[in-house]
């Protein structure tokens, strides 16, 4: 287990304030994920942040936003059909966990690429709004990082990121796909 301290209060909730109000004057996805990944790398800490938006017609996950561009880009659109855990992340609206190295091995197809950033446990917190799963929040750094109480500080930025899809249409049904597009807008096998 981590030796990370306490999360203040006082300051988590300042911290969903700011997201709050920026989604309120805005629904500017681009700075509500930004402003997400400030508030969660302070609340929580990751190595890597990425938000995914479920497609139109619910077939793939696109990449929106990612703390690390050139490892993984926000573009592109991957396939869900196929990977149970893609699949899975559409359909359960209560988060996931894969606190270590074999979980991470055994969810995800780039197990590699993440271990190779130092990552070895992610926390994927579902974008629900309204009922509906559209998307996914990823959390990832070294394992056994993440503790229970941490998806009740996530949740609630999840939340609020899904209001903000909710708001706007989709740019995915613009793009083509991941097996379409070379390896510059997706990474071979890239889940998150």
């Amino acid at each position: 287990m981590s030796g990370r301290a306490s999360v203040d209060a006082a300051r988590a909730l300042a911290l969903l304030g700011d997201a709050a109000r920026e989604l309120g004057a805005s629904a500017d996805t681009s700075m509500l994920c930004s402003i997400v990944e400030r508030a969660l790398g302070e609340l929580v800490g990751f190595r890597l942040f990425t938000v995914l938006r479920a497609t139109p017609d619910r077939d793939g996950l696109e990449r929106l936003h990612s703390s690390d561009p050139v490892s993984y880009p926000a573009r592109g659109v991957k396939s869900v059909a196929g990977d149970a855990w893609l699949q899975r992340l559409l359909a359960d609206p209560s988060p996931a966990l894969s606190p270590d190295t074999e979980a991470v091995r055994r969810n995800f197809p780039d197990s590699e690429a993440i271990f190779g950033l130092g990552c070895a446990s992610a926390l994927n917190v579902p974008i629900c709004f309204q009922g509906h799963i559209l998307g996914s929040m990823n959390l990832l750094h070294e394992a056994h990082w993440f503790r229970a109480d941490d998806t009740a500080l996530c949740e609630p930025f999840a939340v609020l990121l899904g209001a903000a899809f909710f708001a706007s249409p989709s740019p995915a049904s613009s793009l083509s796909s991941s097996s379409s597009s070379g390896p510059a807008t997706q990474p071979a096998g890239a889940s998150l």
